[in-house]
């Protein structure tokens, strides 16, 4: 269960994986709003190690109750919140670029017997009536995210599984605000990343 968002894609992905298989599948949530890569998602972080115990809580009662784990796979959505960094932070007086964080997070999952990580790519702002010239700049921002996470993703440790969000994000009525889809638009990315990751 997942108490931080509103809206989920869970339910709509497990569908969509579940009726390309026909393999049960059990979904474990653990989006948080707002939140970056940079300080959410590391090892030792409150993200990444919320995630992994979640994670290890499902194996232990699946393996309790003798049910036989497949697979353990990771779907990766986020990326609106790092934006303004996705060039470099200023970690440790270290420079870290998006992908190499990203990269880190997979790795932790990964310690934890993750197989292999999805990414469902973000979308860009959307530019309501009237509101074009003041986040157009911002605008711009998502789509350098948008390059970012292709880029990141053509190097084949994370695989891309949906682009829908790009389309959804162009129609007022799929947003519940500026960067926030509703659960119409969650279902539809849903579906398309379940079935292609199947």
């Amino acid at each position: 269960t997942n108490n931080d968002v509103g809206c989920s894609m869970v339910t709509a992905f497990m569908n969509a994986y579940y009726n390309n298989t026909g393999t049960p599948v059990i979904g474990i949530p653990a989006a948080s709003s707002g939140t970056s890569v940079y300080d959410y998602w590391q090892d030792g972080q409150t993200g990444l190690e919320n995630a992994k115990s979640k994670l290890q809580s499902a194996i232990n009662w699946l393996n309790e109750k003798g049910y036989p784990i497949k697979h353990k796979y990771m779907i990766w959505d986020q990326g609106e919140t790092d934006i303004d960094k996705i060039k470099y932070t200023d970690s440790n007086n270290k420079e870290q670029t998006y992908a190499d964080a990203l990269r880190n997070t997979v790795e932790g999952v990964q310690r934890a017997g993750v197989e292999r990580c999805f990414m469902i790519r973000i979308g860009a702002i959307y530019l309501y009536s009237g509101y074009e010239e003041k986040y157009k700049d911002r605008y711009y921002q998502y789509l350098d995210m948008i390059n970012e996470q292709d880029e990141i993703c053509e190097d084949y440790w994370i695989t891309l599984v949906s682009t829908s969000m790009a389309t959804l994000s162009k129609c007022q009525n799929m947003m519940t605000d500026m960067v926030h889809f509703n659960q119409e638009a969650l279902d539809i990315v849903g579906s398309e990343a379940g079935k292609n990751v199947a």
